[in-house]
């Protein structure tokens, strides 16, 4: 059985010999070599080999038309790193949409292919997500909401703030109620020399209006940093 990943089912492209000079230092050593593939109409991938020195052994299209279409899967690609003696590799895709927030999928990709090449011991070096107007490492820090956007996590936070809008709401209600009737028998309290009337006046004006503005407001800030895309 030949093992050996051929050119002709992952083209290999092409890399000046200036840059494979020079080692990789950062992802933006790396986005004008893959920035021509920004435009496609569909999602590209691309794997890029490195050697101890971090320097570019080949660079590879992995898939044209999204993941399962022609895709190489990550045993091949760490098969290629192997067949390279390479050290390390990054892995990148384009989002046609321009939008560089990685996806659900995206972050478990990572997840196995991280655990994947530390079993062969070969590096990640980088893995990101790239349009034209720039890229996004998935190694490098991201915002929290940006991490878990469109999780199962990210769903029920959502429906979090929706029930503390709606419990505001009610908190407010219950603070009109209680305020309108403290008011009707406020001169009857007083007139007794009874500090009920002050009492439940100073506990809805204090407590419940308070309480409520601070539900609706947690509700609708959290759901607008965690509002679907889609929305905007």
């Amino acid at each position: 059985m030949n093992c050996t990943i051929s050119s002709d089912e992952y083209p290999i492209v092409p890399v000046p010999e200036n840059i494979l000079a020079l080692p990789v230092k950062t992802t933006d050593d790396i986005y004008p070599l893959v920035k021509p593939f920004a435009e496609k109409a569909t999602e590209c991938g691309i794997l890029i080999t490195l050697d101890k020195e971090d320097k570019i052994i080949t660079m590879r299209i992995t898939c044209i038309g999204g993941r399962g279409q022609g895709t190489m899967s990550i045993c091949d690609m760490l098969r290629v790193a192997v067949q390279d003696h390479a050290e390390g590799i990054i892995v990148a895709h384009n989002h046609p949409n321009a939008d560089l927030v990685p996806s659900e999928t995206d972050w478990d990709f990572l997840r196995v292919l991280k655990h994947d090449s530390n079993a062969v011991g070969v590096r990640v070096v980088d893995c990101f997500t790239f349009s034209s107007n720039g890229f996004q490492s998935l190694l490098a820090p991201l915002e929290p909401m940006e991490r878990i956007r469109g999780t199962k996590l990210h769903e029920s936070l959502y429906s979090v703030c929706g029930y503390l809008i709606e419990l505001g709401q009610a908190l407010e209600t219950a603070g009109t109620v209680c305020l309108a009737v403290v008011t009707g028998s406020i001169v009857i309290t007083l007139s007794q020399g009874l500090p009920a009337g002050q009492l439940s006046s100073f506990f809805t004006l204090t407590l419940i209006y308070p309480a409520a503005f601070v539900c609706k407001s947690i509700g609708k800030v959290g759901q607008l940093f965690n509002r679907d895309e889609g929305e905007d």
